[in-house]
């Protein structure tokens, strides 16, 4: 999920497109409250996290917490802007085989 997360925020197209195939497997799902939907193909993914640098220049996402179990993971991720926690999210995965995450679903908050 790290090299996922390290896709958002980043300003250069092609190093953000390399990081997202990195991390997802060619058959992903990827789900938030502010996507349009199911994600299913890396230009709709890739364009989903580049409205994420452009509506907040110079943020990013770090992975504060990750745990994992047979096959699936949780994360916090903290949304920064210049070192200041702007909100946090809860992401549950489920990895493919090989390693790269097959499905991504996201939720606003921690649900505390």
């Amino acid at each position: 999920m790290e090299v996922f997360f390290s896709a958002w925020g980043d300003p250069d197209p092609e190093s953000r497109r390399a990081k997202l195939e990195r991390a997802l497997s060619p058959e992903f799902s990827y789900v938030d409250p502010n996507a349009p939907g199911h994600l299913k193909d890396f230009a709709a993914l890739d364009a989903h996290v580049a409205m994420f640098g452009q509506m907040m220049p110079g943020a990013t996402a770090e992975v504060a917490s990750f745990t994992e179990h047979h096959g699936h993971a949780r994360a916090t991720v903290n949304f920064l802007k210049n070192g200041k926690t702007m909100m946090q999210g809860q992401y549950f995965g489920r990895f493919a085989h090989g390693g790269q995450l097959a499905q991504v679903v996201g939720f606003t908050g921690t649900g505390a």
